[in-house]
């Protein structure tokens, strides 16, 4: 696979500027792109680490919700703990008015087992 380009920059960018919010925040887009691409294998406390850094800079972003909604259960970690559970709620409570989120939410309550 291609190295991933991107998720290179952004660490390196991290690196020199820790404090900017646009590189923080576009860590984890960058890292769940390349992660669904095949092009990194991620340690679940490296995944951890770096959403807490974008998500520190917009908590209630919707792309980063739904994104780490994705990612958890891409990875089998939405049975874990209830932070699944937690952002399925905030998504309906803050932008469950959005038709995209909406249409996310039907998807990923199907896709649900049981």
């Amino acid at each position: 696979p291609a190295p991933p380009i991107a998720f290179l920059v952004n660490v390196q960018a991290h690196r020199q500027f820790p404090l900017d919010p646009a590189i923080r925040f576009q860590l984890w887009k960058s890292l769940v792109r390349a992660h669904s691409a095949g092009q990194v294998k991620l340690d679940p406390r490296a995944a951890d680490e770096i959403y807490e850094i974008s998500r520190k800079v917009a908590p209630d972003q919707p792309g980063l919700l739904l994104s780490r909604l994705v990612y958890l259960r891409n990875a089998q970690r939405c049975g874990e703990g209830p932070e699944c559970g937690e952002i399925v709620a905030r998504l309906r409570k803050i932008h469950g008015r959005h038709w995209y989120v909406q249409r996310f939410l039907e998807d990923y309550d199907r896709s649900r087992p049981g």
